[in-house]
This record gives C-alpha cells, sequence and structure tokens, in this order.
C-alpha cells in the first residue's frame, strides 16, 4: 500500500501550519538549540568588519571612551544583532615586551544614532559572494559611551620579545552578547602601555527576533 503523508507543524505562538522540511536524503530539517552559526552565514546574515586605522590602547579599564562601537541601526521591530566574536591586531608597540586584552561595555539603554565613522562598505559579509553590506549596523570611532560596566573580554596576549610588534587576539563571545535596536556594544584595547596600538573588530549576525525567542 502506498502511504504518503505532509507533516505540518504549528508556527511557535500562532495557529497557523507550516510543512516540516526535509534535506534530499530523507533526514528532517530541524532548528539545532543554541545557536546555528553555519545556516546564519549560508543566508547571508553574518557580517565582519575592522577599524581602518590603528589606534592606541588604554592602560586602564575604560569609563566613557570606547575604541569601536557597534550599534544597532535598526527599527523597534528590526533585526537584532547576535555578537559572534571580537578581535584586534595589534601593529605596533613600545621597544619592550607589552601585553594586551580586549575590554568590553554592553549598553544597557537603546540610544540615539551614533555617529557613522567607518563606512559601510567596511562591513564585510561572512558569506563569499554575498556581495555588499545593505544593512543598518552604525559602527563609531571614539565614541563618548555610558559606562555600563567595562570588563575584560579575552585572555592576554604578549609581543613575547621587545623587537616583535605585531601581536593579535581573538575572543569568541558566542552570542552571549546581543543588541536589541539602538543598542550599542563598545571594545577597547587595553594594554601596558598607551605604545600599544591596533585595529579593533567584531563579526555578528543579524537576524529575526523570533529566530532566538
Amino acid at each position: 500500500m502506498d502511504i504518503s503523508a505532509v507533516l505540518q507543524a504549528f508556527l511557535k505562538g500562532s495557529n497557523e501550519k507550516v510543512n516540516v522540511a526535509a534535506s534530499p536524503a530523507g533526514a528532517l530539517l530541524v532548528t539545532n538549540y543554541g545557536l546555528p552559526y553555519a545556516r546564519w552565514a549560508a543566508e547571508g546574515k553574518g557580517y565582519k568588519a575592522i577599524e581602518a586605522a590603528a589606534t592606541a590602547g588604554v592602560a586602564a579599564l575604560p569609563t566613557t571612551t570606547a575604541g569601536l562601537t557597534l550599534q544597532n541601526g535598526e527599527a523597534d521591530n528590526g533585526k537584532w544583532y547576535v555578537i559572534h566574536s571580537i578581535f584586534a591586531t595589534l601593529e605596533a608597540s613600545a621597544a619592550a615586551v607589552e601585553t594586551a586584552y580586549l575590554a568590553h561595555c554592553v549598553g544597557m539603554n537603546r540610544v540615539a544614532a551614533a555617529t557613522r565613522d567607518l563606512a559601510l562598505t567596511s562591513v564585510k559579509p561572512l558569506l563569499g559572494g554575498a556581495g555588499p553590506y545593505a544593512g543598518l549596523a552604525i559602527l563609531d570611532l571614539g565614541a563618548t559611551v555610558i559606562d555600563d560596566l567595562w570588563s575584560p573580554a579575552s585572555n592576554i596576549v604578549s609581543n613575547a620579545v621587545a623587537s616583535n610588534s605585531e601581536f593579535s587576539v581573538w575572543q569568541l563571545i558566542d552570542g552571549l552578547v546581543i543588541l536589541k535596536p539602538q543598542a550599542q556594544y563598545s571594545l577597547e584595547i587595553c594594554a601596558t602601555t598607551a605604545g600599544v596600538t591596533g585595529r579593533l573588530g567584531m563579526a555578528w549576525f543579524e537576524v529575526d527576533r523570533d529566530e532566538l525567542l
């Protein structure tokens, strides 16, 4: 007997029914618990950006001045930004052994639009061949931000020897920071001295709220 059926499911929070999908081999396609980074990247929702020029680090935790700030420029019903990772390429140091780490600050409140110091052309996709960025991210340099508790965000790295000025730091945030529309996320390089200079950057995904809640 030939039996064919269509498996359906209710949309979350709705009475609407949709067909459940499967792969060509017959495997049921389901949303995994946790953050589906590969799927988001394949859907063209992942992006990264880095400063165009190096700036000096600070020798103590910042207060109200940030190195690089990402603001979600979406309207209230727009995308939420899931922070994947943060990084910095440290391009110079004093003639001494130096150490550095990244500090971050998650803005508690939604605020007015920041200054777009990095053009949208500086935002690049994580999906090769996806074309130019068409989102609403705002990347501000040296922004004045509210001190909503700066804290260390990475391990310490070192140039190891005084003659070696080039080193880098990369830290997985893994979705522990998420920006609602108009919210901000700020980074800074903290180092032994201000002689350490580098370019800050980050990677993030822009997704619908319903993909998270």
